[in-house]
């Protein structure tokens, strides 16, 4: 899982949607399963609409979210030596 790394207020590591990410075909697979078996850290709200508009509005988040507390899965620092992004926004 690889980009322009950030974090929230919470923490939780994720990468910009706006710079562009990539992610393993492994880790993409994983993701569809976790979405369609409805697991917690991998949908907005449950379902349910309590989740907020923040989050309903960024699913770069969400996809951070279940990548990382349900498959254990972490973005990955893209910088180059010379501590330079390779991703921009």
């Amino acid at each position: 899982y690889a980009g322009h790394a950030l974090s929230n207020s919470n923490k939780i590591a994720f990468n910009s949607g706006a710079a562009g990410y990539f992610l393993s075909r492994k880790s993409l697979k994983g993701l569809v399963e976790h979405w369609n078996a409805g697991v917690t850290h991998c949908s907005v709200g449950g379902g349910d609409d309590t989740a907020s508009k923040w989050l309903q509005g960024n699913p770069g988040l969400v996809t951070a979210e279940c990548l990382g507390l349900a498959m254990g899965v972490g973005p990955l620092d893209t910088r180059d030596e010379g501590g330079r992004h390779l991703f921009h926004a």
